[in-house]
């Protein structure tokens, strides 16, 4: 997620805010010198390519942190990274990427763990829509991603409504 947001930070001279969230489940001292170090080097890699970069750390529930940061600081985007919980976890939380998107009033991209190739621009990207009056904001979004030279393509999806005939 930060490769990506980094990659398209460059591209736009955008700004780059990073924000970490301490679980609060640790003491916000627990890991502090790996976290400091981590957080340090992805600041000279922002600075190497010119990009303008912010770093949070704040202790919380890591979706409410990341909406916070959010609201206080006014993105146009939101880069996230996603992964499937495992063990319990999903039974008993919904997962951070769904309830940032959830709670976000900004576009939300997720890049899945497995993600291995970034870019800064879009060429191709396909829009879901389900024809409500959110459809139009999400189309309006996402033409931002494509620009002048990219491909927009939009996908509904009808559900089987033919009546099944009865046994």
């Amino acid at each position: 997620a930060f490769e990506q947001a980094l990659a398209m930070s460059a591209h736009r001279g955008a700004q780059l805010v990073v924000v970490h969230a301490v679980s609060k489940d640790n003491a916000y001292s627990w890991g502090a010198l790996e976290r400091d170090a981590a957080l340090a080097a992805l600041r000279r890699r922002a600075e190497a390519l010119n990009v303008p970069v912010r770093v949070r750390v704040q202790q919380g529930d890591t979706a409410e942190v990341i909406l916070l940061h959010s609201r206080a600081q006014d993105p146009d985007l939101i880069v996230l990274g996603s992964h499937e919980p495992v063990g319990l976890a999903r039974f008993r939380f919904r997962s951070i990427a769904d309830r940032v998107v959830k709670g976000a009033v900004c576009p939300v991209l997720l890049i899945p763990a497995a993600t291995t190739h970034v870019q800064p621009t879009f060429r191709r990207v396909i829009c879901a829509i389900d024809l409500s009056s959110r459809s139009t904001a999400a189309v309006a979004n996402t033409a931002r991603f494509v620009g002048n030279v990219g491909q927009l393509t939009l996908l509904h999806v009808l559900r089987n409504s033919v009546p099944r005939p009865y046994a």
